[in-house]
């Protein structure tokens, strides 16, 4: 780091000397510092005793006036008690409402002789009392008792004489007159237990003063002298410490001058504003001095000064003046008062004295310089002014100009250089900071569009940051179209507040500009289009002086909306490659200085330029990023088709559990309260995971073989193999009828011989009808079924033909035995044979337990078995072909882990292979619980599920009607199956009634009472 160098006076080889001028006035400034501070100090010294003195003058006068105002209150009420106590009228107990209390007039005359007293009253061992409290027009004391608004004074009697003890309140106004009276039948003041009461009582030969307390009746501090007439009733004289507040308030020794008096507990019992500031508190009264300021409390209460003999002292940082005395009342009551000030309160005149001798000091400075000084003087500061110029251009700090001129031409030839080179750098440099600040705008610009997803929030951005770059008034943004030509795809104009296209409400309503005439060749005309088939920047200054391109739709437009078009600059987006995708156009640059249309500049073509470039490429990788996404939703659309198409039964579940998926998932997320209340997608993408996964739910279902989801009967493989049981009864048939004609030809009984072919024909007719209506799986398979089945499987029937040829290799393998020619083979009707059982070459059960699948297995894939299927004891389906089904949700959980999801959209496995899942554990293929299953596999199960129970496309089952599906989710929910707050938005949201209205035919939708499941 470099050292700043030091700035010198005068410099001589390697030694530095200093002028005689220089001395002189060295000289003078030290003689004149030295008289000045020299008389400062005998003036100040002299005045600051006087002051003080008279701070103490002050502080003592104020002191003992207030001193002799609260001595003179005190003895006064004292005085006025021990009279009461005389006086007979003041022992009769109250009566009635009291008005008419013997006392009353004298009370009413000391209260108004003696203005600073609130209440006179008498309290009496009965805990009878009268009180008679004057208010003297203060709303306070008014508003406390309730009292109207014209009160004067107020009646306050507590007596028994009704037989209940009773609170009379009288009002009167300052004529004594009656103006309203209310009862209070359960007052709770006793005045026996009052300290004014007990302390008379106690001392019958003394007249006390309380301590300052609160008055029951006001709620405001006081004290209270009181005097006891014999054992039974006791006078009290009241005096707020409002009239002594009032007093302290009035009196001014200085502008920040406080006052506080304080008891013998150290309690506030008054302080004027200053001290309650001073204090930090507006309401101090009775407060405990303990609980303020801690450095001024110990200031306040002489805790911090040292032993002395002096009245005022001078502490607190030097800053303040404080006076103290302490005094003891007619009532033995220990008070201490307290007078502080500023000390600048009682300085001000030697700050006047010392601004006067500073001035005489200049004065006398100004009368000893030499002119010749001056002169040097004069001379060295145009030097100093070029010198302080220098090093501000040195910081690149260009304001400020040198205002004098030297009457040395040399000098002033120096100062013209500086002034010109001066303006040189701050014009470059202000040029310099000028293309930063784009650049780095453009970079900040450059940043938002390569996150921005949204295309017309892209173009306007491109758009509106091209205009502040410029200052352009207006532009518009074009893209080449999927017809050739260049659509507009925003329109800003500020002046004419115009906007279209982008995020605008407004859509465009501008026609695309043709890049090609009508004969095939480039449309040069349009300076759009001419930018475009160009491939570089065009600038124009004054389009209606423009002879080179067609303006003429530009000058329409202004003329409707009274525009002048003047300044364009039209760039190319450009990629790398020379690839050309659009176009950006700027419309008449601002200038700075005065808001005139000017043309664009250089400068601003480059920045333009450089925009654009960052614009082509970023809108050219959004519209790939476009093509993809609309690729990728294509491909997951074309796959659930296809899963759909697989199969002419299910033809439409992949299209229609989607759409159900997503609006229960969209309500769910306008759920504020509840279980649902935190459930929302968290980004757009994670919304597209979840609209990709319900697509993609039942994808595993493209590894399922036809003939499985689609078996109908028992017997069903890629044949119904009821056909082959009919024609083994066929085989039956002829035989029978066969034994017949040998009955016949033998010469046996030809009835007899009929009736018993009628008979066998009859059985076969049964019992084939009964093999058929097992195999439909509509009733469930009684143990009676078994047995009749079983009985004719042992039917014999025989073979003639070789078992043995036209089949696989892998058939072969699976024979028992080998056919030999010429031999009839004994066949059961019904059978289970070796070649049924289709063994799982592929192990798969390896590669499902390594997934943490729980489904029950079979060692066989599909066990055909004629017995075993049509043993099947509800539905269709064997164990092997069920778990075939069941297989698909594990096979699209394998299928979906192993593509390479973008990062948002991982939750898709999740999502898709849980659908299964109940929140109790007894779902598949794993076993889930509700702690693990998220909200929008809770979704997907119920759109799987109600989807499936209205289908009408299965061959296995008849839809259900609407009221009957949403019954069988209700009990779903009961069960622990499905969410039940889900399944009651589902009903509130009235979602199924939506689908049904859109996807099921008329005469499946029925009424739905929601009630019985909401309660």
């Amino acid at each position: 780091m470099k050292k700043n160098k030091k700035k010198v006076l005068f410099r001589n080889g390697s030694k530095y000397h200093i002028k005689f001028q220089i001395s002189l006035l060295l000289l003078i400034f030290l003689l004149l510092g030295i008289s000045t501070f020299t008389t400062l100090y005998a003036v100040l010294s002299i005045n600051r005793n006087v002051s003080k003195q008279k701070a103490e003058q002050l502080f003592t006068e104020t002191g003992h006036s207030i001193k002799l105002k609260l001595d003179n209150q005190l003895e006064k009420a004292v005085q006025l008690a021990g009279l009461m106590t005389t006086i007979p009228d003041f022992r009769t107990l109250p009566e009635s409402d009291g008005t008419t209390y013997p006392g009353a007039p004298f009370i009413i005359e000391a209260l108004r002789q003696n203005s600073y007293l609130y209440s006179i009253y008498t309290g009496y061992e009965s805990d009878d009392f009268f009180q008679i409290i004057k208010t003297s027009g203060n709303l306070q004391i008014i508003t406390a008792h309730n009292a109207p608004e014209n009160t004067e004074y107020i009646y306050r009697t507590i007596n028994s004489t009704s037989g209940t003890r009773q609170e009379y309140w009288s009002f009167a106004d300052a004529d004594l007159n009656i103006i309203s009276r209310w009862v209070d039948d359960s007052p709770d003041y006793s005045p026996t237990t009052r300290p004014w009461f007990k302390s008379a009582i106690s001392e019958p030969d003394k007249i006390v003063l309380t301590e300052p307390y609160i008055y029951n009746s006001l709620k405001k501090p006081g004290i209270t002298a009181a005097a006891a007439a014999g054992d039974y009733c006791v006078a009290g004289i009241d005096i707020t410490l409002a009239d002594l507040k009032s007093f302290i308030d009035s009196i001014v020794i200085s502008p920040n001058a406080g006052i506080l008096i304080l008891d013998g507990d150290q309690r506030v019992l008054a302080a004027n504003p200053v001290m309650e500031e001073w204090l930090e508190s507006s309401d101090t009264t009775l407060g405990p001095l303990k609980n303020m300021n801690s450095e001024r409390r110990s200031f306040l209460t002489g805790e911090a000064i040292p032993d002395t003999d002096k009245k005022i002292v001078k502490k607190l940082n030097d800053n303040y003046l404080r006076w103290s005395t302490p005094w003891q009342t007619a009532g033995g009551q220990n008070y201490n008062l307290t007078i502080t000030a500023p000390a600048s309160d009682f300085l001000e005149h030697q700050e006047i004295i010392q601004r006067r001798i500073i001035i005489i000091a200049l004065i006398i400075f100004a009368l000893f310089c030499p002119v010749i000084v001056l002169s040097s003087m004069y001379l060295s500061r145009f030097l100093e002014h070029l010198a302080d110029d220098a090093e501000r251009i040195r910081h690149f700090i260009f304001s400020g100009e040198i205002a004098e001129h030297s009457p040395i031409s040399e000098f002033e030839d120096l100062a013209e250089a500086f002034r010109v080179m001066k303006k040189a750098i701050a014009a470059k440099t202000q040029a310099l900071e000028d293309a930063l600040q784009k650049l780095e705008r453009i970079i900040e610009l450059g940043i938002a569009m390569s996150i921005e997803k949204s295309s017309d929030r892209l173009v306007d951005l491109i758009l509106r940051g091209a205009k502040e770059l410029s200052g352009a008034d207006g532009g518009s943004l074009y893209l080449k179209g999927e017809e050739g030509n260049l659509d507009f795809k925003i329109v800003l104009n500020d002046s004419l507040g115009f906007a279209q296209g982008g995020v605008e409400p407004n859509p465009i309503t501008m026609p695309p500009v043709q890049l090609y005439m009508e004969d095939g060749e480039p449309n040069f005309h349009n300076v759009v289009s001419a930018t475009f088939h160009k491939a570089e920047t065009i600038v124009i200054d004054d389009a209606y002086e423009d002879p080179l391109y067609d303006f003429s739709g530009t000058k329409k437009f202004d003329k409707l909306n009274d525009y002048r078009s003047t300044s364009f600059l039209t760039v190319p987006l450009k990629l790398q490659g020379s690839d050309i995708i659009g176009a950006l156009q700027l419309i008449n640059c601002t200038s700075e200085e005065d808001a005139s249309v000017v043309p664009f500049s250089k400068d601003i073509q480059s920045f333009i330029e450089a925009l654009s470039g960052l614009a082509a490429a970023i809108l050219y990788n959004r519209n790939l990023l476009d093509s993809q996404d609309a690729l990728f939703e294509s491909l997951i659309q074309l796959t659930a088709s296809a899963i759909d198409t697989k199969s002419p039964y299910t033809g439409g579940h992949c299209e229609r559990v989607p759409v159900l998926a997503q609006m229960l998932a969209d309500k769910a997320e306008e759920v504020d309260d509840g279980p649902l209340a935190n459930f929302r997608f968290d980004t757009a993408i994670e919304r597209k995971a979840f609209q990709v996964g319900s697509w993609l739910h039942d994808a595993g279902k493209m590894t399922t073989p036809e003939f499985v989801v689609d078996k109908a009967v028992k017997l069903e493989t890629i044949n119904n193999r009821i056909h082959e049981i009919r024609t083994r009864f066929e085989v039956l048939l002829r035989d029978a009828r066969l034994r017949e004609k040998e009955v016949l030809l033998s010469g046996g009984d030809p009835v007899d011989a009929a009736q018993i072919l009628k008979d066998e024909e009859e059985q076969l007719h049964a019992d084939f009808e009964f093999i058929a209506r097992c195999n439909i799986g509509e009733e469930e398979f009684s143990p009676a079924y078994a047995e009749r089945l079983l009985e004719l499987s042992r039917k014999i029937w025989l073979s003639h033909f070789n078992h043995s040829i036209g089949l696989s290799r892998e058939e072969s393998e699976k024979l028992d035995k080998p056919f030999i020619k010429g031999e009839t083979v004994e066949e059961n009707l019904l059978a289970d044979k070796p070649f049924h059982l289709i063994p799982d070459k592929l192990k798969t059960s390896e590669k499902y337990r390594a997934h943490g699948f729980i489904l029950p297995e079979s060692k066989y894939l599909y066990n055909r078995g004629e017995i075993y299927n049509l043993m099947i004891k509800q539905g269709t389906l064997t164990e092997e072909e069920r778990f075939k089904i069941n297989e698909h949700i594990m096979q699209t959980i394998i299928m979906l882990e192993e593509l390479p999801f973008p990062s948002g959209m991982t939750k898709i496995p999740e999502f898709v292979g849980t659908h299964h899942e109940t929140l109790i554990g007894t779902g598949y293929p794993r076993g889930l619980k509700a702690d693990q299953l998220s909200i929008p596999s809770r979704i997907m199960t119920i759109a799987d599920i109600f989807e499936a129970l209205t289908a009408s496309d299965r061959p296995y089952k008849e839809a259900k009607p609407l009221s009957e599906a949403v019954e069988i989710l209700y009990q779903n929910a009961l069960s622990g199956h499905i969410d039940p707050e889900l399944f009651r938005l589902f009903l509130t949201t009235e979602i199924y009634r939506k689908y049904a209205d859109r996807f099921l035919p008329d005469e499946q939708i029925d009424e739905v009472d929601i009630e019985k499941y909401l309660n």
